[in-house]
């Protein structure tokens, strides 16, 4: 039996070639917590991800890794340690190989209300 967990009408691409295709990030609750969604090209090599979000000040406020990604597609909260109502945020999510070079980045602009 064969399982196809990457839609068969894409081709996986090879490392150098994976991008970021969609990252959205919304405010959830009283604004402590956001809801992360990454979606990447089908790649052919697990690849590593790096999510920061700073404040206004430039200061991180939450961070994860997801260490060689099973799925191109993903979702999941974060918890932001000082929570700052209205406040602004920059949200980076890099993707890179272990032992490798970035191989793409986005970044995402944030009010909290």
């Amino acid at each position: 039996m064969d399982l196809n967990i990457v839609d068969p009408s894409e081709i996986p691409v090879p490392p150098e070639d994976v991008r970021i295709r969609r990252l959205v990030i919304t405010p959830v609750g009283d604004g402590g917590r956001l809801k992360v969604e990454i979606d990447l090209t089908p790649f052919q090599q697990r690849p590593t991800l790096h999510l920061t979000i700073r404040d206004s000040r430039g200061e991180e406020v939450a961070s994860t890794s997801i260490i060689e990604a099973m799925s191109p597609k993903m979702s999941f909260t974060l918890h932001l340690r000082r929570p700052d109502p209205g406040g602004v945020y920059q949200a980076e999510c890099l993707v890179r190989y272990i032992d490798g070079p970035n191989v793409d980045q986005k970044t995402q602009k944030l009010i909290l209300n």
